[in-house]
């Protein structure tokens, strides 16, 4: 039985196949080029040499890396970012969301109702920033 690796153009392996069939059989039948490879190798490597040898991408810098495989380097996708960075802002204002309730101002003095207010300002305008990866976060107010 042998392995091979489906890879693009770029040189990313998109799926294996183990076959007893020829080479030649096969790669009219798959949408990649296929490629004798190593037990080793599985969807996510790649080839630099067109399968010659393959190797798994480094580890991702951050969560929200994607490996590029045309470059071979990370690149931080930014839609992802700006997803979790919503996601993060939205759960910290959902905890304070009690401070905007009439109820607050006998649990809160004038200045704490006034940090209240300007730290949940501070976390809408988050989406103001220009880069996802270089945030700054307002200090929460201690009640």
């Amino acid at each position: 039985m042998t392995k091979y690796a489906g890879m693009t153009p770029q040189g990313e392996v998109k799926t294996i196949i183990s076959s007893q069939r020829p080479l030649a059989e096969l790669q009219h039948l798959h949408p990649y080029s296929l490629y004798p490879c190593p037990e080793n190798v599985v969807p996510g490597y790649f080839s630099r040499d067109h399968g010659e040898t393959f190797e798994a991408p480094p580890e991702a810098p951050h969560a929200h890396a994607l490996f590029n495989y045309e470059t071979h380097i990370w690149e931080t996708d930014n839609e992802k970012a700006w997803k979790a960075l919503r996601d993060i802002r939205n759960k910290l204002l959902a905890d304070t969301d009690w401070t905007e309730l009439p109820s607050a101002s006998h649990r809160l003095s004038p200045a704490l109702q006034a940090e209240f207010l300007t730290y949940r300002q501070r976390l809408r305008d988050i989406t103001e920033t220009s880069d996802p990866m270089s945030v700054i976060w307002p200090t929460k107010p201690v009640a």
